[in-house]
């Protein structure tokens, strides 16, 4: 995926509350990155700029 991002962010899978507000908000699911990557209950999430 090509484009400018703004910071990524994390948070814990037992959030709904977080996934809804970042996805209505425009954000997308993205691989989990460091130091996430090894917390399996981890979301991170970016978005798009343009």
């Amino acid at each position: 995926m090509a484009g400018n991002y703004s910071p990524k962010t994390h948070h814990r899978r037992e959030q709904p509350g977080a996934v809804r507000f970042y996805e209505r908000s425009g954000y997308h699911r993205i691989p989990l990155f460091a130091p996430y990557h090894v917390l399996p209950q981890s979301n991170c999430f970016a978005r798009n700029l343009h």
